[in-house]
């Protein structure tokens, strides 16, 4: 299975979104999707990084909380702690694929803790449109390497209006290809089949692994998550677990963290607003720091 599908196995589950053939696209450049490539002089490049799982090649996307603690979205480290890794650095791949022990040492960071809101439950979400609760923190062993910082949180909630800016960020897909299909037809290489009651679309995706950002607005609110109007840019496959920002007060502040979104990536993106878990997130860091 393909990396953009295991790593995003929220993408896809919006209540609203059905296969359709005319929900098809196709992005034109680099991107996260519709987006630009982050460069280390960047404002937000100093806080993310990728959350990567090695047994499945599970790739999602994290922000660097404390100095040496990741905010990302709890489907993102739900399997074998012994498995994920933090990843720093704008490309994954170069980094996994150091030979340089020291390298290494530096950029790719085994996890030593996980907490994951008591309220999440995948099972039980795909069920629910809204508030599913899909937040976590994980505690990784030894130090962010030189240069990268914890991102600043955005502590007045009153900013979080509808047609507010959110600038989103993370390591994922870049590019959506799709095509419908009768039964039976065979796969392409790299192409992953998406069946509902009214048939077959096959995907193929492209672009992950090197981090990406874009902005999109604020359309509505549930209790603990907002979504984003992403039918021109936005998050797709890999980005989960990333961050969102508003700018505010001349910077770059951090509220919610990507769940999931439409399968085609060009319709809509829901957000956990981290803020509102605070009771759980404030304790959650607390006690990985100890």
């Amino acid at each position: 299975m393909s990396r953009f599908l295991i790593a995003v196995l929220s993408f896809g589950t919006l209540v609203s979104c059905s296969i359709n053939p005319g929900n098809t696209i196709q992005s034109t450049g680099p991107s996260i999707v519709n987006g630009t490539e982050v460069q280390e002089s960047d404002a937000i490049a100093p806080h993310l990084v990728s959350v990567y799982d090695v047994e499945t090649n599970a790739i999602c996307t994290g922000t660097l909380i404390a100095p040496n603690i990741v905010l990302t979205a709890a489907h993102c480290v739900s399997g074998q702690k012994r498995n994920i890794k933090v990843v720093f650095g704008l490309n994954v791949d170069e980094y996994l694929a150091a030979r340089e022990p020291d390298i290494r040492e530096a950029y790719v960071h085994n996890i030593s803790d996980i907490k994951i809101h008591p309220r999440w439950n995948l099972e039980k979400n795909q069920e629910l449109e809204d508030d599913w609760y899909d937040l976590a923190v994980v505690k990784f062993k030894g130090d962010a390497p030189e240069g990268f910082t914890p991102a600043e949180f955005l502590r007045d909630l009153n900013v979080l209006q509808t047609g507010v800016t959110a600038y989103v960020a993370g390591y994922g897909v870049s590019t959506v290809e799709s095509r419908h299909v009768q039964a039976g037809e065979p796969l392409k290489f790299g192409e992953e089949a998406i069946c509902d009651d009214e048939g077959c679309v096959y995907l193929k995706t492209s672009g992950e692994g090197i981090l990406r950002w874009t902005m999109a607005p604020i359309t509505t609110f549930s209790e603990v998550e907002l979504r984003l109007d992403e039918e021109h840019a936005g998050t797709c496959g890999g980005d989960s677990g990333g961050p969102a920002f508003v700018m505010h007060e001349g910077k770059f502040q951090l509220f919610g963290v990507t769940s999931r979104g439409g399968i085609f990536c060009n319709s809509v993106g829901v957000y956990t607003i981290a803020l509102k878990l605070y009771d759980f997130l404030k304790p959650a860091v607390e006690s990985l720091q100890k």
